[in-house]
């Protein structure tokens, strides 16, 4: 007898965080329905995740390791070429899945045609050591100083934050715009949902995400990708709970370009550049490739200023705190004068590398 295709795979990519991704995929398995499976791929973890999985006995969990560690992209589109199911929901190791809520994602899935939907996610609201340390690095005045203005930035106007909330959408849907703009900012991993044959449509291959230009939040572009395909919903419900006390992302210590991690600004700058790329692969006119490069800008600058402090040694920083918002506040006001004045897309967006690089030599040393 032919095994039932299951409806929803929620897909765990996971390194070195064998209670959090067993508690994972726990949380899940409370579900009682065969409409779901659970995939986890290892990336080669040096402690007992692959063993404590493993004691897990439900025939709809599916674990696969590698044999060391190829990165995270790797594991992400590997996790993704195993599942199964009509729709992929993917989880970072550490968070939970509202159980409760999986039979109403369901029956949204099965009625409702969307190629892409988009989670809301709340947090868990931990009270631990890890909130503490957070408040020394002075959370309220980088709220006041970087996520704010992020949102202020954007004018979402009707995407509003919520108590509890990592990201909270007020709206089911926006406008071309916005909805490119919303997917750009949604960088975190859990809760998005996608479905799996419009990822394959038009011969697309998923191993391309592991070239140069991708291997940069792949689930990103393909949100994009599949945005362009189908419709998007985003969901004022959310179905996981961010988990808040790892302190510590594995990701981040993977070296990409200059041999950086992610959050230095020379990365982010690397990162701008590639998504700059993607806007070709996504239907869009001159004009509105002109406006998301103008974001996609404003998005690199803003990150130069909430990872400055943590990811920029010692001895590559140009400028006090104060003195970097202000360099940021000044080419800010370049970019939007040289949209202005600049009416050719590809002029404008070289323009803005360029101011790119200047920003980065006004800020660190090289």
């Amino acid at each position: 007898m032919n095994e039932k295709k299951p409806i929803l795979s929620f897909c765990i990519p996971t390194y070195n965080r064998a209670d959090f991704v067993v508690k994972s995929v726990k949380s899940i398995l409370k579900y009682q329905g065969d409409d779901i499976e659970v995939v986890v791929s290892d990336n080669g973890s040096t402690d007992d995740t692959v063993k404590k999985l493993k004691e897990i006995h439900d025939n709809r969990l599916k674990i696969s390791s590698n044999e060391s560690n190829f990165g995270f992209e790797f594991n992400l589109v590997k996790v993704l070429k195993l599942a199964h199911g009509d729709f992929l929901f993917l989880l970072s190791d550490e968070d939970t899945i509202l159980s409760e809520k999986i039979n109403k994602l369901i029956k949204i899935l099965k009625n409702e045609n969307y190629g892409l939907i988009v989670t809301s996610l709340k947090d868990d609201n931990l009270t631990n050591a890890n909130m503490v340390e957070a408040k020394n690095y002075n959370l309220k005045k980088l709220i006041k100083n970087v996520l704010r203005p992020v949102y202020q930035l954007v004018k979402y106007r009707r995407v509003i934050t919520k108590n509890g909330y990592m990201v909270y959408y007020s709206k089911n849907s926006f406008d071309k715009i916005n909805t490119m703009k919303l997917i750009f900012a949604r960088t975190y991993l859990t809760g998005i949902i996608l479905k799996r044959d419009l990822i394959y449509k038009d011969s697309f291959d998923i191993d391309n995400l592991l070239s140069k230009d991708f291997a940069i939040y792949p689930f990103v572009f393909l949100m994009l990708l599949i945005n362009k395909r189908s419709r998007t919903l985003f969901t004022q419900e959310s179905y996981a709970l961010r988990n808040t006390a790892p302190s510590h992302s594995y990701a981040l210590d993977e070296k990409k370009e200059h041999g950086v991690p992610y959050p230095h600004p020379l990365s982010r700058y690397w990162q701008m550049q590639c998504q700059m790329k993607w806007l070709e692969e996504l239907g869009l006119n001159q004009d509105e490739k002109k406006i998301l490069s103008a974001y996609l800008f404003e998005r690199f600058i803003y990150a130069c200023i909430g990872n400055y402090e943590r990811f920029t040694s010692e001895n590559e920083k140009k400028l006090s705190p104060k003195e970097l918002k202000k360099e940021a506040k000044y080419y800010l006001y370049l970019s939007r004068q040289k949209m202005k004045e600049i009416n050719n897309y590809a002029d404008y967006q070289n323009k803005l590398l360029v101011l790119g690089d200047d920003f980065l030599n006004k800020i660190i040393y090289r």
